[in-house]
């Protein structure tokens, strides 16, 4: 079956979804991945944190992993460690800190038999801890799903006592604490599902809600500038840290729509934003009062396309958690634009050919052009005669519960006309692949709606096809069906709607990512993977 092709693995998979930034710019990224393959405990990765000998600390959901430069060493269950670890915090007395889901946990690696404390928060069920800061005074500010504690003390007498703040009296999800700064004045700034939070050093407390992007605030940063960043579910503000906290403390929003986890300024005054759509480079400089960025996905070389974990390291790299502890070489972005042979700055889509070279498509809303990599410029191999283009979907933020059905609309353009579409592709997953996922193919010519199956080989063998003739059949795999009865196609001059009636299987739940691509009859113009929308199943 011609269309775009899916891969079982893809080394530079184009699985990112960035649409509110802009067009992606063809940059790649000098990145070494580790995984567990090399040794770390597990690839999600909350935290990563630098201490003073120059290791690198990995908090991941299975434990937590130190890093020398050349291998691993891991404290899990084994070394009596048994929890997910989401935080660390080394204060100058050597104490390490970590958050964890059982509570807080005390221990010193630098002993030949480390032995691991836990100080489970009273009062707080469930104890899971998922954010530290430390305060002037030696003590250990915890940031727990059930509010604010203080750990303060020494030796043996360490006690961990809670901090009212103004939150809710009753446990909600409001009082679960996501991220902790103390400012240059010693000020304690609380990020908490229910908002944002200011201590100052008197005790007075100040609370901001409205007017935030979202009330979940993941992520703090001061810069070298005095200037108090907070990244929310759904953006990333720059708050006034002035006396009054309210919604006019909200001085500028940017990456609206991004779900931001970690803040970094890196030692070269860059400043960095880890995503759910990847990872954001925010530009210094505004043009026409919007300050800019750059994102870099999968398709740059990163290891995911969420990235939950940011750190630089003594030498300058970067270091992020996506799928793996990915390290960024120092000064290692290289841009590739016009004076490297591409007809234009805006790529719209990113891919292999069968050869496996690198391609992209460049051009404008009206003409595309293809170019290939020889590993040091880009060539132009074809002028398609017609612009085929992936406009939209809708819903482009579903959501349903498995067993229900939902209607998905994908609307395409043919620059030649309706009649020159040839194939239109739909891949629901969490990346681009055919495995495990609900994939379709609609073949204009016979009006024909195909269902990959699980394998995920677009040649075949199927797991059922069927005309969109509106009949009341359906095509099943073991993540999703598609009925007949509510799908189908409607066309205009030069525009194809392509409606597919969708419910999910149980064993598909989770967040997805909608793409789509399109070719001509001829197979000269193709879209590539285009990352259209999301959707999540409940």
């Amino acid at each position: 079956m011609p269309g775009p092709r899916v891969r079982h693995s893809l080394p530079r998979a184009v699985c990112a979804l960035a649409l509110s930034i802009g067009a992606l710019r063809a940059e790649h990224l000098p990145v070494r991945i580790y995984t567990t393959t090399d040794g770390l405990a597990a690839n999600t990765i909350d935290r990563i944190v630098e201490d003073s000998r120059g290791y690198l600390w990995f908090c991941t959901r299975e434990g937590l992993s130190r890093f020398d430069g050349y291998q691993f060493v891991n404290f899990g269950s084994e070394r009596g460690l048994a929890a997910a670890v989401h935080d660390l915090l080394v204060t100058p007395d050597g104490n390490y800190w970590l958050a964890t889901a059982h509570g807080l946990v005390r221990f010193q690696p630098g002993l030949r038999d480390p032995r691991f404390e836990i100080y489970p928060p009273h009062g707080a069920n469930p104890p899971d801890v998922p954010a530290l800061a430390a305060d002037a005074a030696g003590g250990v500010w915890v940031g727990t799903l059930n509010g604010l504690y203080h750990m303060e003390g020494k030796a043996s007498h360490w006690q961990l006592r809670p901090v009212d703040i103004g939150m809710p009296r009753e446990f909600t999800e409001d009082r679960a604490v996501e991220s902790l700064l103390v400012d240059r004045d010693g000020a304690l700034w609380i990020g908490a599902r229910g908002g944002l939070y200011r201590r100052d050093p008197d005790g007075r407390c100040q609370h901001l809600r409205d007017g935030l992007p979202s009330p979940v605030v993941a992520a703090l940063r001061q810069d070298r500038e005095g200037r108090l960043w907070a990244g929310t579910w759904l953006g990333l503000c720059r708050i006034s840290t002035g006396r009054a906290l309210n919604r006019d403390s909200i001085e500028q929003v940017l990456l609206r729509g991004y779900a931001t986890h970690a803040i970094l300024e890196a030692s070269d005054g860059q400043l960095w934003a880890a995503t759910d759509r990847g990872l954001s480079k925010l530009h210094s400089q505004a043009r026409d009062g919007i300050e800019e960025s750059e994102n870099y996905t999968a398709a740059s070389g990163l290891g995911g396309t969420s990235v939950l974990a940011l750190a630089e390291d003594r030498a300058g790299n970067l270091w992020l958690g996506a799928e793996g502890a990915n390290r960024i070489a120092r000064g290692g972005l290289i841009t590739y634009g016009e004076q490297d042979g591409l007809e234009s700055n805006p790529v719209y889509s990113i891919f292999d050919d069968r050869s496996g070279d690198l391609c992209v498509t460049t051009g404008s809303s009206t003409r595309r052009l293809i170019h290939r990599f020889d590993g040091r410029r880009f060539h132009v191999t074809y002028t398609p005669q017609g612009t085929i283009v992936v406009t939209a979907v809708t819903p482009v933020r579903g959501a349903a519960s498995s067993g229900t059905s939902q209607e998905f609309v994908v609307t395409l353009t043919d620059s030649q006309g309706v009649s020159d579409f040839g194939v239109v592709n739909v891949l629901i997953n969490n990346f681009i692949d055919g495995r495990q996922a609900c994939y379709l193919a609609y073949v204009a010519s016979t009006n024909t709606l195909i269902l990959i199956d699980d394998a995920g080989d677009a040649a075949g063998p199927y797991a059922g096809t069927m005309a969109l003739s509106g009949g009341s059949g359906n095509i099943q795999n073991s993540q999703c069906m598609v009925s007949g009865a509510g799908s189908g196609v409607n066309s205009a001059p030069d525009t194809l709607a392509l409606t597919l009636n969708i419910t999910f299987k149980a064993a598909f739940a989770g967040n997805r990512v909608i793409y789509a691509a399109g070719r001509d009859s001829a197979g000269g113009n193709n879209t590539g993977w285009q990352a259209v929308g999301t959707t999540t199943v409940q």
